[in-house]
């Protein structure tokens, strides 16, 4: 998508100057570029939100043993900003990581290119429990993503 974004960028620029037309000033073509870029971003990150809800699921188990944590999202200053529980007996735990690897780096990214800032809290990682046949988040009651 930004290969074709640029590419287009470059054409337009080529031949609105070829025509002898008045080209768009670089700042504000810049930011018109910069938000195209950055609204991909957020699209890629909301289908990642949704394939990771996917791939967690209910997050059932039968055993405690079968629950898991995984950080989830960047804050500004670092580290994660929340966790997600999960269950091994029904997620494909590969697949799961690939996704909030990439989900990851999108946050920290869009982070980066809004200059956000944060607490600086560090979270870390919470106990897991099983409530009725589902694995949750001990801290927080929280199960899969909302």
């Amino acid at each position: 998508m930004r290969k074709i974004i640029t590419a287009f960028a470059v054409l337009f620029v080529l031949t609105t100057a070829a025509y002898g037309l008045r080209v768009i000033p670089d700042d504000c073509f810049l930011n018109s570029m910069a938000f195209a870029l950055q609204q991909f971003d957020l699209d890629r990150m909301a289908e990642l939100r949704r394939l990771i809800k996917e791939e967690i699921g209910d997050a059932r188990a039968t055993d405690l043993s079968q629950c898991k944590s995984i950080a989830f999202g960047r804050k500004p200053c670092g580290g994660p900003a929340t966790y997600l529980a999960y269950s091994v007996a029904k997620t494909d735990e590969a697949k799961l990581k690939l996704l909030v690897d990439e989900y990851n780096q999108q946050s920290e990214n869009f982070n980066l290119a809004r200059k956000l800032v944060s607490d600086c809290i560090y979270v870390s990682a919470p106990k897991i429990e099983l409530v009725d046949g589902v694995c949750k988040l001990e801290s927080n009651k929280r199960g899969p993503i909302k």
